[in-house]
């Protein structure tokens, strides 16, 4: 599995953005929105090329991304940060489906 299915330690990989309020948790929050859909985008990118490892990569950072923005989106407003945790669910499934897949094409 390389470490992959695990869910990767990225946890904190994304530091804050050099402008905002340092007072204010918020002001990360498009900086971490733009992480994951920069992410994402490349995951699928990656995905249409078959290159299944990169994809796994990406997806494991965009999910990373994620985690972290959503408390913060939910200081702001509920519903968008459900939106937020429904994409964050459905990413991990199919970075899973990812791995599954990986790992039949090597056995």
């Amino acid at each position: 599995r390389g470490g992959m299915a695990g869910g990767g330690g990225f946890a904190g990989a994304y530091p804050p953005p050099p402008a905002g309020n340092p007072g204010d948790p918020g002001a990360n929050l498009p900086f971490l929105l733009d992480a994951a859909f920069g992410h994402l985008a490349q995951a699928q990118r990656a995905e249409g090329a078959d290159d299944l490892r990169t994809a796994i990569r990406e997806y494991t950072s965009a999910i990373s991304a994620f985690t972290a923005a959503i408390p913060l989106q939910a200081q702001k407003d509920e519903q968008a940060a459900g939106l937020l945790q429904a994409k964050h669910r459905e990413f991990a499934v199919h970075r899973q489906e990812l791995v599954a897949l990986l790992e039949a094409k090597e056995a």
